[in-house]
């Protein structure tokens, strides 16, 4: 949860559009349930998250860098 809370705007900016892409080139896209639909943000999380540890330490690394922000 601290690496996700700590690069939140990271991983928001990143998500919507993986959830999307990931719904359009399978052909889901508006056509699955709510299964489907926890299992899709869970693979996106999983996905997501060795990036968000990464983002956070260069972020961390370069504290005056306009990382901070995102």
């Amino acid at each position: 949860m601290t690496v996700l809370g700590q690069s939140a705007f990271f991983f928001y900016l990143l998500h919507a559009h993986l959830l999307r892409f990931a719904a359009w080139s399978t052909g889901l896209l508006r056509q699955s349930g709510l299964a489907a639909t926890y299992l899709s943000a869970a693979v996106v999380i999983a996905l997501l998250l060795p990036l968000c540890a990464r983002f956070r330490r260069y972020k961390l690394s370069h504290p005056e860098s306009l990382a901070k922000y995102i």
